[in-house]
């Protein structure tokens, strides 16, 4: 288990308190084949604490949604066999449901925390309220007296595959952009082609995602945040980035279909109907060239070894394979 499933903790910065919560991370390795130790991280009695984050790189750009829709229906297909509870398996995604659709601008959270927090405390000074009040803010889903705990209806594709886990997209190795521009003529149609298929993905399952690069230091930190927000509800500050193309950031509840197809306005050559892998081609590597200099070496070696032969002739023969 220890190659192919790996095990952290994160010690978790609380600058308002003296406590170091320890975050468990299980990493596994991307090969399908590994799939079976899933049994050792999501279980049924942990589920409602684990938080999914999906790992494609940028350097394969072609190769990104297959791995996305290959995990994702692992890990589908994982929860199935954890024969959850009917109304467990409910609530866990009503909630993701109803963290989708109450998402909060920073500022707008913000305020809502100093309002509730006044709330709060003019409720505990007054004397003459004789009706226990609950916080909007710990108020469950399942208490239906809150008009802010409705569960609205959807908007278009979003979250027609709720897994009932909170997930993160992250694209890493974004650095590697231009060298795509240089490499294989990617332009920014492209970009915002990838962009486009990705944000639709992340609808489905309600995901967040982050362009990341370690070279660079982009977005690093804010993930971070973002993870330790998702998983303890710590303060996050930071707004929705899309504008750099290779720094993006989207948080779960921001994104929708209108925003998305934005996108679709710089496309000129490639049409949105267009399928990601007939645009976003895998280039054929060309080893014309390497097989050009090995056979080109191998001949001088022959040739110098005929000539030996030939000065030094024994009568004995000599068989040379060469595989290339």
């Amino acid at each position: 288990i220890a190659q192919v499933m790996k095990t952290y903790y994160i010690d978790v910065r609380d600058d308002d308190t003296d406590d170091t919560p320890k975050l468990g991370v299980w990493i596994l390795d991307g090969d399908t084949s590994c799939s079976q130790l899933l049994k050792f991280a999501i279980k049924s009695d942990n589920i409602e604490n684990c938080l999914l984050i999906l790992v494609a790189s940028m350097t394969q750009p072609w190769s990104i949604l297959t791995v996305l829709k290959k995990w994702t229906t692992i890990i589908e297909d994982h929860i199935d066999r954890l024969k959850l509870d009917t109304n467990k398996l409910r609530e866990l995604r009503d909630k993701i449901q109803y963290d989708f659709q109450h998402y909060l601008e920073p500022s707008e959270a913000t305020n809502k925390r100093l309002t509730t927090s006044a709330t709060s405390t003019s409720l505990a000074s007054s004397s003459t309220s004789a009706t226990p009040t609950t916080s909007p803010a710990t108020t469950q889903i399942t208490n239906s007296n809150s008009d802010d705990q409705f569960i609205l209806p959807l908007g278009e594709g979003v979250l027609t595959k709720n897994l009932g886990l909170p997930v993160i997209v992250v694209i890493t190795k974004c650095d590697a952009m231009p060298t795509l521009e240089k490499e294989n003529d990617y332009k920014d149609e492209q970009f915002d082609f990838i962009q486009h298929h990705i944000r639709k993905f992340c609808l489905q399952y309600g995901a967040a995602l982050f362009y990341t690069s370690v070279k660079e230091k982009k977005n690093i930190d804010k993930l971070y945040k973002y993870i330790v927000h998702k998983c303890y509800n710590y303060p996050f500050q930071y707004s929705a980035a899309v504008v750099e193309r290779d720094s993006i950031f989207i948080p779960n509840g921001w994104d929708n279909e209108k925003k998305i197809h934005i996108l679709l306005e710089n496309l000129h050559q490639i049409k949105p109907t267009d399928n990601y892998t007939d645009i976003i081609v895998k280039p054929i590597v060309r080893r014309v060239s390497i097989y050009l200099s090995t056979l080109i070496t191998a001949s001088k070696f022959i040739t110098k070894r005929l000539n030996s032969l030939e000065k030094s002739h024994t009568g004995v023969g000599v068989i040379y394979f060469f595989i290339v």
